[in-house]
């Protein structure tokens, strides 16, 4: 019997697609306790989950039985302390008559100590892209499983071809476990191909930690992240979206790399796929406030000026001393005319940096707005003092044309 030594290419896909649903998953039961999310807005996190990851009748099974501040609230937070994401023991390779390629997932509970058996996940590709599309439970694992969601295989449409061993699991000398083919609906899966044709590929070294394998695709998604960057910084923009797709392709769950990738094709354009690749980190990772005040400004760009009001509502609720969203924030109230919300988020972003010198320069737009253009001056003074490079930019800046008339404005634009 031949052996490979590492995962096949079309294998790794699969794997990754499973690592990010049990990651996904983890984070949709710590959603079930989070106070600040209402019972619509935790529907749709599950929702997004199973049209992301789900085909057909089968979905994810978490449920939100009480709702913030009910008196059964807490108790459910005190469960949640003790889950942890899945575990990963096996991945089973087969291939159906009608669906191809079929990948059996073999996961544990979700418990932080939990290495047992519990659910097995059959994935296949649907329209070019994996989704479960079956869920099974563990009966007893010396004798087999039962159906729980979604289609329902039999042994005689699959017939084996390879074997991941991740992870031992406690029971590793059950017959499921120790069988290549697996035990199934209460016997054993045979395979049809003789078995001198059967290809095993355990990872290196065998039963390497599901913690090892995670930890080294992360570190390669890692290092293309940062290829892209080098590369839009190089403005080579192309060469940098296809580097964040490849690092995408191993980590699709990554909260930061969805975020580098939006910001470069909102730069390029590419609105919609920047909005796309904004909610998806902020699904992963809500609390990004970077990714809230970006997505703040693609929607004020999109016109959807109440949205990033929202947003920057969000993002400063978080860390109320964000100035780049107060600036944002001030100039955005200055385009609503709601100008003096417009003075205090930026009198106080200038308490916070004195020196930042963007916020001195929104001070002295929105006082031109006000028409109060002594003090609009003013501030134009204090960003000169700071930064004498800027006077070409003020000059060139139409938003500065009320004070033209004025002397001191005319003696700031030619000292």
């Amino acid at each position: 019997m031949s052996v490979e030594n590492s995962v096949l290419p079309q294998d790794e896909d699969a794997i990754r697609f499973m690592n990010a649903f049990l990651e996904a998953e983890y984070q949709l039961t710590l959603a079930q306790v989070q106070e600040d999310l209402d019972a619509e807005r935790f529907k749709q996190k599950v929702e997004d989950v199973d049209s992301h990851y789900f085909s057909g009748n089968v979905a994810s099974d978490i449920l939100r039985f009480e709702q913030p501040g009910t008196p059964g609230f807490e108790d459910i937070k005190s469960q949640i302390q003790i889950n942890a994401p899945r575990r990963l023991f096996l991945v089973r390779v087969y291939q159906h008559d009608s669906l191809g390629l079929v990948y059996r997932f073999y996961t544990g509970t979700n418990r932080k100590k939990g290495i047992s058996y519990f659910y097995s996940y059959y994935v296949t590709q649907v329209d070019q892209t994996f989704k479960i599309v079956a869920r099974y439970m563990s009966n007893d694992t010396s004798i087999g499983w039962e159906w729980s969601a979604g289609m329902r295989f039999t042994k005689e449409a699959l017939t084996f071809l390879r074997v991941y061993r991740l992870l031992e699991p406690h029971e590793k000398n059950t017959a499921d476990y120790i069988s290549e083919a697996g035990i199934d609906y209460k016997q054993e899966v045979m395979p049809t191909k003789p078995q001198s044709q059967i290809v095993t590929a355990p990872l290196i070294p065998e039963f390497e930690p599901i913690e090892t394998v995670f930890e080294r695709i992360q570190n390669k998604a890692g290092d293309l992240n940062n290829l892209a960057i080098q590369k839009a910084e190089e403005g080579k923009l192309e060469e940098a979206l296809d580097y964040y797709n490849q690092a995408l392709n191993l980590s699709s769950n990554n909260a930061e790399i969805l975020y580098n990738r939006a910001m470069l094709l909102q730069d390029m354009g590419e609105w919609e796929e920047a909005m796309d690749d904004y909610d998806l980190s902020l699904f992963i990772n809500p609390e990004n406030v970077d990714c809230l005040v970006a997505r703040a400004s693609l929607k004020e760009d999109l016109g959807y000026q109440e949205k990033a009001l929202e947003d920057l509502a969000e993002a400063l609720r978080l860390k109320p001393e964000n100035t780049t969203a107060l600036n944002n924030r001030g100039y955005l109230y200055r385009s609503l005319g709601r100008l003096e919300e417009s003075l205090q988020d930026l009198h106080k972003a200038h308490q916070i940096d004195p020196e930042d010198t963007l916020v001195i320069q929104s001070l002295a737009e929105t006082y031109t707005d006000a028409r109060q253009y002594d003090t609009a001056i003013d501030w134009l003074e204090k960003a000169l003092q700071k930064d004498s490079a800027l006077q070409q930019e003020i000059r060139n800046n139409t938003l500065y044309a009320p004070l033209l008339t004025h002397k001191r404005y005319q003696q700031l634009l030619n000292s």
